[in-house]
């Protein structure tokens, strides 16, 4: 997974809940010693999974929900931050982006199927 997954996940959760609850969260996930994400740069997919199931602990909410929530902030956290410029001189747009949202589809999947919440 992109970076720019988990920068996003960043985002939303300090601009809605505050750093401290950032902080609360990837220490649930076990990740409290990553400062930041480089966009660009690949993670593995299950840094992404751990963020997810310690919000879902933090907030008492499903999967489901969290990744519904994270999919509005989406697409308004890549206009902001310019990637919608980016990705049509790419010319990749539609099938990167359809790429992502199947990425998060599977990874919702997967937090039911282990029964993470």
């Amino acid at each position: 997974m992109y970076g720019l997954v988990n920068k996003a996940i960043q985002d939303m959760i300090c601009k809605n809940y505050g750093e401290e609850t950032w902080e609360t969260i990837k220490q649930k996930a076990g990740l409290e010693d990553v400062d930041f994400f480089i966009s660009m740069d690949t993670y593995s997919d299950d840094i992404t999974y751990r963020l997810v199931e310690a919000a879902c602990g933090v907030f008492g909410m499903p999967a489901e929900d969290i990744l519904k929530a994270f999919g509005e902030y989406w697409v308004t956290y890549t206009a902001e931050e310019g990637y919608g410029e980016l990705l049509d001189f790419t010319s990749l747009q539609s099938y990167k982006f359809i790429l992502l949202l199947s990425r998060l589809a599977i990874l919702n999947q997967n937090l039911l199927a282990n029964n993470y919440y």
